[in-house]
């Protein structure tokens, strides 16, 4: 399901499929993460590494905070270096924020926070304090 299918013909369909396999995909990547199975992680990765959408890219960064293994962190690596070449700065912020989730550095999350990102970047990053904090209680 994280992987597109071909276009339609007609360019405004093409829109339209684009758009909604970007969702789809979106969605696909939210659901692994929930499941937070690392047996996720494979399929997350590939799907990070070569995905041109950013808000599917952000989705998955986050997903691989969630699932919560040390073994994705080359990954997030590689995409905070990505969202740093092309300017992404919610995106290396998402993929800071995965990192210190998996790390369970709070810390380092409230210090992303401090320094004000914007819209999606501080939701994924007050989602993994919130996520940190109720697995500390239970």
């Amino acid at each position: 399901e994280l992987l597109a299918g071909g276009p339609p013909a007609d360019p405004k369909k093409q829109r339209e499929a684009v758009a909604t396999n970007a969702a789809r995909r979106k969605e696909a990547a939210r659901r692994l993460g929930a499941l937070g199975d690392v047996m996720a992680l494979p399929v997350l990765e590939r799907v990070l590494a070569s995905e041109k959408d950013r808000f599917v890219r952000h989705r998955i960064m986050e997903s691989l905070g969630i699932i919560g293994s040390s073994e994705a962190v080359p990954a997030l690596d590689k995409a905070i270096k990505r969202s740093e070449k092309i300017e992404d700065g919610p995106g290396a912020i998402i993929g800071r924020c995965a990192k210190f989730e998996i790390c369970n550095n709070r810390k380092g999350i409230e210090d992303l926070l401090e320094g004000k990102p914007g819209g999606w970047a501080v939701t994924a990053c007050e989602a993994a304090l919130h996520r940190m904090t109720e697995r500390r209680a239970s």
